[in-house]
């Protein structure tokens, strides 16, 4: 199976990074856990979508970016370019591989009508959440710690901002509340 494939993919190129590595799993789980039945676009696209991060020569920097949303769109765009070189590397069609890089290029915004980006955008937000806020606060400011919180809560379809309250209470309540 091709999930199995690209999370064997996933260990070895995170092997230096555990947070990374922590991150990139947490959200395939938040994806199935607000959406069951998703598909294995969906799941690459999860696994893979912060990946710019966890490859040192590839990963894209906020400081050599003026404008944090161009700096989130470079990194979308470079993380959904290593999957899909990936994916074709593997002898993936280029259908498939496709559908993965959009879902990955867009997912760091409400997308009108694409519901998979949107189920991606709300369990990467979840998974910061779960994974990352409290290194995340050690290392910035107290607003700039404040303005992540917001944005990353936010952009959140409805279903996250319940899955954040129901299963997620201790966070929701010393963050959100």
């Amino acid at each position: 199976m091709i999930v199995t494939k690209i999370k064997e993919k996933i260990q070895a190129l995170t092997k230096n990074n555990l947070h990374e590595n922590r991150h990139l799993l947490d959200t395939e789980q938040k994806v199935l856990a607000l959406l069951p039945n998703a598909s294995n676009e969906l799941r690459i696209a999860a696994l893979w979508h912060d990946i710019d991060r966890a490859i040192p020569e590839e990963r894209i920097h906020f400081k050599d970016y003026w404008d944090y949303e161009k700096y989130k769109k470079a990194h979308a765009l470079k993380s959904a370019q290593i999957m899909y070189n990936i994916l074709i590397d593997m002898w993936e069609s280029k259908i498939f591989s496709q559908r993965v890089f959009d879902i990955i290029a867009h997912h760091e915004r409400q997308h009108p009508t694409d519901t998979e980006i949107n189920i991606l955008m709300t369990a990467d937000s979840l998974s910061f959440f779960d994974c990352n806020i409290s290194d995340y606060e050690k290392t910035h400011t107290f607003e700039d710690t404040q303005k992540k919180i917001n944005f990353m809560y936010n952009r959140m379809e409805p279903i996250g901002k319940e899955y954040l309250k129901e299963n997620m209470l201790k966070i929701y309540e010393k963050y959100i509340k």
